[in-house]
């Protein structure tokens, strides 16, 4: 059985893009809750509000996909207006097709060593 996967993405803020960006999370977040293959969106900002980190984590990689479809039909386009991505982090493992699909974005793969998850 294939386990959760997660992505730390870090991104810069755009100049002049934080209103817009804070007009957006309301609707990523809303999108990824009705997902029921998410099971964490989270983000993270640094204190002068240049660097924005996303945290997700999803079920598996079809769940991954679930989301891609949607996010990338609806808010991709908005999103990377607003920010530049500068890392890409994935957390577990993937199946092919989803790591074919990531490796454009130059990730930096980190596989599981233990854990507790409650």
């Amino acid at each position: 059985m294939e386990q959760p996967i997660a992505f730390i993405l870090e991104t810069t803020l755009n100049p002049g893009q934080q209103q817009a960006f804070q007009t957006l999370v309301p609707e990523l977040i809303a999108s990824a809750q009705a997902e029921p293959g998410t099971l964490s969106y989270e983000f993270f900002g640094n204190d002068d509000g240049t660097v924005v980190l996303f945290y997700e984590r999803y079920a598996n990689s079809a769940a991954v996909f679930a989301h891609l479809a949607t996010f990338g039909q609806r808010l991709a386009t908005r999103l990377f207006e607003i920010v530049t991505p500068t890392q890409l982090t994935v957390l577990g493992t993937m199946s092919d097709e989803l790591e074919a699909v990531v490796l454009s974005m130059g990730p930096r793969y980190l596989h599981p060593l233990g854990s507790i998850t409650r």
